[in-house]
């Protein structure tokens, strides 16, 4: 039974760890909406490091689960063979690791959304910005650093007599 011990704190662990990554990719989308955001960055790295530690725990779920499991469904197999207060337990468990697991999939589109507007806002304050320094026309410049005016007459020696 230390099999079922470990397989009940990973799978504890995964859920806490759920818990806080969802509370992570909240913070991220208030950093998003603030300006002048400083900890958005060490909070991405958090997330990250997040998202990293759980996949660690869930290939230790795997190899904790017996190999004469067959590989789909291994976890829910397993525990048909457990009694039934701790199906039950372990059960609802799992049924809030996958809701955490979508609700951290929704923050993070969300997230993912509001990035991908920032992005498109600032390319497109960029690109007006350079409208309104580049000079009008496709003329060159003149010996003073100013535009050169086309003359309508098109003359071609100035000079002064």
């Amino acid at each position: 039974m230390q099999t079922l011990k470990s397989i009940d704190d990973n799978l504890n662990r995964q859920h806490k760890g759920l818990r806080r990554l969802l509370s992570l990719l909240r913070e991220e989308y208030q950093g998003l909406t603030r300006t002048g955001e400083t900890e958005l960055a060490a909070n991405q790295l958090a997330i990250q490091e997040l998202m990293r530690q759980l996949a660690q725990e869930r290939e230790a779920l795997a190899e904790l689960l017996p190999r004469d499991i067959p590989e789909g469904g291994r976890l829910e197999a397993f525990l048909l063979r457990l009694p039934r207060s701790k199906q039950e337990s372990l059960r609802t468990l799992v049924a809030d690791i996958e809701r955490q697991e979508k609700l951290c999939s929704e923050q993070a589109n969300r997230n993912a959304d509001l990035s991908m507007a920032l992005v498109a806002q600032s390319r497109q304050l960029i690109e007006y910005m350079q409208e309104q320094v580049s000079p009008a026309g496709s003329g060159m410049y003149g010996k003073n650093g100013l535009k050169d005016t086309a003359r309508p007459d098109g003359a071609l020696v100035q000079g002064r007599l």
